[in-house]
């Protein structure tokens, strides 16, 4: 909650909480398609769900180097020629004179490179 600066009425002062974010993660989104059935009721299309599995490190090697890693599909179980991934690498490197900053960025989906 801001509260008035002690010293100066112009000024404000804010207390901001900030929470680090955990270095691993995982995450899965899943998703059913939808069909009326006979009676009109919106059941499921299909029992496997598709969706994106997902996977980032954002201390890779205790370097501070970030990877990601997706997979998405319509049919988890029976992923014919919808399955995409995607690969995110970011690494840095330091040298006396220079800071540089390397991303690659690798996908595909249903067969074709996207990036």
């Amino acid at each position: 909650m801001p509260k008035p600066n002690q010293r100066d009425d112009t000024k404000v002062d804010v207390d901001v909480m900030v929470k680090e974010r955990p270095m691993k993660t995982a995450d899965v989104d899943l998703a059913w398609g939808l069909a009326p059935n006979s009676n009109g009721i919106p059941l499921p299309a299909d029992k496997m769900p598709g969706g994106t599995l997902t996977f980032e490190n954002r201390n890779l090697g205790k370097r501070g180097n970030q990877f990601s890693a997706s997979v998405t599909a319509e049919n988890f179980l029976e992923p014919n020629d919808d399955i995409g991934f995607k690969v995110w690498l970011l690494t840095r490197t330091w040298n006396a004179l220079r800071h540089e900053v390397v991303l690659l960025v690798a996908s595909r989906f249903c067969g074709a490179l996207l990036d």
